[in-house]
């Protein structure tokens, strides 16, 4: 039987630097989990006019992550989304390199990324509210030496909310 991997924030969130990105995909993302203990963390909720497959199928497509929100660009991806796949993308100046975790269409897509002094964990979830009807969770956390006085929660949080906002906008639309 394994032991539960413990660790402790340090009093300084600048010197957090979480797990590495090969745990936080095994064992975080893969899991639908963010890393609790990061010093930067955010989460959000939308109701979308539109079924869960569809929403998901948005998010899944990370060459549409464009039309979502203005400040991301260059999103390349080998293939449809799928359990350990690497995909590129650019929010603004910064190039994101990220793996999906879990992907259960309609239910579930996590994903880790890594920029430069960062990690991140992205968990969303889907859940029918009634026909028709999605209702759509994110959680983020953010970890890396000094990362967290550099993208506060609020930054976070705001990044959060404008991808909430995008994607219901895109499957409204759709």
């Amino acid at each position: 039987m394994s032991t539960p991997e413990t660790r402790t924030t340090p009093t300084n969130p600048a010197l957090y630097t979480g797990p590495d990105l090969d745990t936080l995909l095994a064992e975080y993302a893969t899991e639908g989990r963010v890393d609790d203990q990061a010093p930067t963390q955010a989460a959000g909720a939308i109701t979308i006019e539109a079924e869960p497959e569809q929403v998901w199928g948005l998010l899944a497509d990370v060459t549409r992550w464009p039309e979502i929100r203005a400040d991301i660009h260059d999103a390349e991806t080998s293939g449809p989304a799928a359990a350990g796949r690497v995909f590129t993308w650019s929010a603004g100046p910064n190039r994101v390199e990220s793996s999906f975790g879990a992907v259960e269409p309609g239910r579930l897509l996590t994903y880790v990324s890594a920029a430069p002094g960062a990690t991140f964990a992205s968990v969303y979830r889907f859940e029918a509210e009634a026909p028709g009807r999605t209702l759509l969770t994110c959680r983020e956390s953010l970890a890396g030496p000094v990362a967290a006085e550099l993208v506060t929660s609020a930054v976070l949080q705001h990044g959060v909310d404008t991808w909430l906002a995008g994607i219901k906008m895109l499957a409204e639309a759709s």
